[in-house]
């Protein structure tokens, strides 16, 4: 039941080298079992500078859990911060 695992909370930062890091936090609110797959995708600059990135990660989450994840994107984040966007999606695994 993926669409009972929903993305609960999330925030960006700097690393120490200055590459942007994505945290989120998923919970399962069904009364089962579910296993699903988190995709974090960003873009970052303008134009012919614009790149996309994207990363994953499986989760299995009992009833009522939740689960932290933490990505590190090899994307400046002060690009990120002037021309970027985060997109956090949940899909069955």
């Amino acid at each position: 039941m993926s669409n009972s695992v929903k993305v609960s909370e999330f925030d960006y930062e700097s690393d120490d080298e200055g590459n942007l890091v994505v945290t989120a936090t998923l919970r399962n609110e069904s009364d089962e079992t579910a296993t699903v797959t988190l995709i974090a995708s960003v873009t970052a600059g303008k134009g012919k500078n614009e790149r996309e990135v994207d990363q994953s990660e499986q989760f299995e989450l009992a009833k009522d859990a939740s689960a932290d994840a933490a990505f590190t994107f090899d994307v400046p984040y002060t690009r990120f911060e002037r021309n970027g966007g985060l997109d956090l999606e949940v899909h069955p695994a």
